[in-house]
């Protein structure tokens, strides 16, 4: 509450607020019909009534829009049933507007708000309600208290409660100087509660609440009383929803262990595992909140599976390849074994390719096996490149770190106006992944981490067998600026190491060039020239920066880019010679698929490329 003497005015200011003035139902009973409902007479059918009068609100902001859109002059200035509005009903509307105009400047933090409300006589009366709100109450004090077995916990000096305790003060949003208004009371109220109840304490409530407002000195004490409620473990799990998969599959994908703290953030994590396991179209985790078992508490899982089998066709444009036709194939369970089976064609004019692979059921500490094949052709300014090949391994994958460790085959061909070259490979690899973000679909900060390596033995090569090590590193950044505004950058580098003479399969080697390396160039144009063709070197050098903004607030799938990459492949760091692409893009997260134009200037070429990408999947 709000310990004003002004308190009654206040609450019947929240009311307005809330569109439950007490002269809704006098408009409702003009019309014939019960408050908040909608005639359907033909009446409605006529012309809009002109205005019964106009209305002239003088206030800074924010205070200005409130009082227009919540004062009662502001509510039936508009009036559309002729004679609604009488000079009596106007009269009593502007006597009762200094008072309604007070208590609405005090929900914005202004108790001490001068009103004049003046009003002609013309054929139609003009009404202007002028405020002079004066200084706004700031805070000055905030006091927030905790009881209950989360106090006990503290005193007690066990960590979780302590940091947990100090989490709430450290994220208490109305610091001691900040201006006061009724919202952003209410919203720091309900934000510190819920973030107590998604610590583990589901059950907390305010005990008490209390800002303390001293009207003549427009400073405001906060006073908070938080009652903890017990803290909530979780005991048991209750998976519903499954028939086609096994209940372990489930418990593989959580790290769940009875006795655990519950936390809203440690079910959000369960289920994007269980999403991110391609086996249920929808999953649902949530606690059964029963104080008497507070000790073991049940989480329940609502699951609903995939289809067995699915298919789906897709077209799509990319400036590097062209125009494509898709067609992906899965099978989640095969002759009823623990393992989804994956097939996807891709067929265009420059690139055809199919990938085949098997990975198995989620196992425990959410590792996968996996084994998959592959074959490419890409037919490309005079250049055909031939490859292939198979691998089988194990992956793992969670929010925060992914990597794969695989055994592999793999062969290239290369054909064009330089000599064939040709070689084949097998290789033992080790990827993985580091994720500091706060979102893994769409991360706005935090860091990202990749990297490749391989060690392995060339054969079968138009130059000389031997042993190489491979290593591909890229560090992504993400930093909102304010605003709404992004940045984002990455910088990427890699290397084969091998005797100079030893040949390399070319998927294994470096080019740059297209929409995901170096724009405003053609895709793979850019490494060493050899004969006068560019060909794949050993070294690769890429980065990019890109400053992203909503286009427009009513689309906010739709955004605006300014990025510069440079880079370049080569066969010693020496000749490494970075070129750069500089330009605007457009970026839409359509429905039916991501989009993405960007207008590159090659600097070095002194041109500019149309750089599209577009998948639609129905």
């Amino acid at each position: 509450m709000i310990a004003t003497p002004r308190t009654a005015a206040a609450l019947c200011a929240l009311l307005l607020l809330a569109g439950c003035s007490s002269l809704e139902p006098l408009w409702a009973d003009l019309n014939g019909r019960p408050p908040g409902t909608e005639s359907v007479s033909a009446e409605d059918k006529s012309p809009p009534q002109p205005d019964a009068f106009t209305l002239d609100v003088q206030a800074p902001e924010p205070l200005q829009g409130v009082l227009a859109k919540h004062l009662d002059l502001a509510r039936f200035r508009d009036a559309r049933v002729a004679g609604a509005v009488t000079p009596l009903e106007l009269d009593r509307l502007i006597a009762a507007a200094p008072a309604q105009a007070r208590a609405l400047a005090e929900t914005q933090g202004y108790f001490d708000a001068e009103v004049k409300v003046t009003r002609d006589h013309a054929e139609l009366p003009r009404v202007v309600v002028a405020v002079v709100p004066g200084p706004r109450a700031r805070i000055v004090e905030v006091g927030l208290d905790i009881e209950g077995p989360l106090l006990e916990a503290k005193d007690a000096g066990i960590e979780a409660a302590i940091d947990t305790a100090a989490m709430l003060l450290e994220q208490w949003p109305l610091a001691a100087g900040a201006p006061f208004t009724q919202e952003a009371w209410a919203s720091a109220k309900s934000g510190t509660l819920a973030r107590l109840q998604g610590a583990g304490y589901p059950l907390a409530r305010w005990r008490s609440t209390a800002a303390n407002v001293d009207a003549t000195t427009q400073r405001v004490n906060l006073q908070l009383v938080a009652d903890s409620g017990p803290l909530f473990r979780i005991g048991t799990l209750r998976i519903e929803g499954l028939s086609r998969y096994d209940e372990q599959v489930v418990r593989n994908l959580l790290d769940f262990a009875p006795g655990e703290v519950y936390t809203e953030a440690l079910l959000a994590q369960w289920q994007r595992h269980v999403q991110r396991s391609e086996l249920f179209e929808a999953a649902v985790v949530e606690l059964l909140v029963e104080p008497e078992r507070a000790d073991a508490a049940t989480v329940v899982i609502g699951l609903r599976e995939f289809p067995r089998q699915q298919a789906t066709v897709g077209i799509g444009y990319s400036s590097d390849t062209g125009a494509r036709a898709t067609l992906d194939y899965m099978h989640r369970r095969p002759f009823d074994w623990n393992i989804v089976a994956t097939s996807k064609f891709e067929l265009g004019k420059q690139k055809n390719a199919w990938t085949g692979q098997i990975i198995s059921h989620p196992l425990p500490d959410h590792y996968r096996d996996l084994v998959s094949a592959n074959y490419e052709r890409l037919d490309q300014d005079g250049e055909v490149r031939t490859s292939a090949g198979m691998r089988a391994g194990r992956t793992q994958d969670t929010d925060e770190f992914g990597r794969q460790y695989f055994v592999a085959l793999q062969s290239a061909t290369v054909e064009s106006s330089a000599p064939t070259t040709a070689a084949r490979a097998a290789t033992l690899n080790y990827n993985w992944v580091t994720r500091n973000i706060d979102s893994i679909a769409l991360p706005t900060r935090g860091t990202v981490f990749a990297a490749q390596t391989a060690g392995g033995y060339a054969f079968r090569t138009t130059s000389e067998n031997g042993p190489f090590a491979r290593a591909l590193a890229r560090v992504t950044g993400y930093l909102p600026l304010g605003a709404n505004w992004n940045l984002q950058g990455y910088v990427e580098a890699g290397e084969v190491f091998a005797k100079t003479d030893t040949g390399i399969p070319d998927t294994l080697l470096f080019r740059a060039g297209g929409q995901d390396s170096v724009r405003g160039y053609d895709y793979r144009s850019l490494g060493p020239i050899q004969s006068g063709v560019v060909t794949s070197g050993r070294m690769l050098f890429t980065s990019s920066v890109e400053l992203a903004h909503p286009i427009s607030e009513r689309i906010p799938a739709l955004w605006g880019a300014l990025f510069v990459d440079a880079g370049n492949a080569s066969n010693t760091w020496g000749q490494m010679r970075p070129v750069v692409g500089v330009g605007p893009g457009i970026r839409w997260r359509s429905p039916v698929g991501a989009l993405r134009v960007d207008l590159a200037y090659a600097v070095d070429l002194h041109r500019w490329h149309l750089e599209v990408s577009l998948g639609i999947a129905p």
